[in-house]
C-alpha cells in the first residue's frame, strides 16, 4: 500500500511540474519592431475620474502629471513625480497592453487613450 501511494504521489508532482512548465508562456520576442505603431511616442494624463467624479490632471494637481513613452523597439516607460517604470508593451484590438513594471490594457478614448486601473479611468493625449 505504501507503494502505491508513493508512487501515485511521484506521478502527481511529476504531472504538476509538466503543468507548470508548459504554463510558463510564449516568450517575446527580443526586438519587437513596432515602427508603424499609432501608439508611438509620448503620452501625457489630461483627466482622471472614478464613479461619477472626474478632475482634469496637470503638473499643478496634487496627484502631478504622468507621462507614458512607447519605443519601436516594444519597451516604453511611465514617469511621474515620484518614480519611473519600465515596461513592454504590444498591440492589442483597440489599443495597447503593457507588462513588467506597469501591467495595464490602454484603449482608444476618443482623441486618446484610457486605462482603468481598479475602477479608475486614467486619460492619456499623445503629445
Amino acid at each position: 500500500m505504501k507503494k502505491i501511494v508513493s508512487y501515485l504521489l511521484c506521478v502527481a508532482l511529476l504531472v504538476s511540474c509538466l503543468a507548470l512548465t508548459a504554463c510558463g508562456g510564449k516568450k517575446k520576442s527580443e526586438s519587437a519592431d513596432l515602427t508603424g505603431s499609432k501608439y508611438l511616442g509620448t503620452w501625457k494624463t489630461t483627466g482622471i475620474s472614478f464613479m461619477d467624479e472626474s478632475e482634469a490632471l496637470d503638473e499643478s494637481n496634487e496627484l502631478g502629471e504622468v507621462t507614458l513613452t512607447l519605443l519601436e523597439d516594444g519597451t516604453g516607460h511611465m514617469d511621474s513625480a515620484e518614480e519611473v517604470s519600465h515596461f513592454t508593451w504590444e498591440e492589442v484590438d483597440g489599443g495597447f497592453k503593457t507588462s513588467g513594471d506597469v501591467k495595464m490594457t490602454f484603449k482608444e478614448e476618443g482623441n486618446g487613450i484610457k486605462a482603468n486601473v481598479i475602477g479608475v479611468d486614467l486619460y492619456f493625449e499623445k503629445q
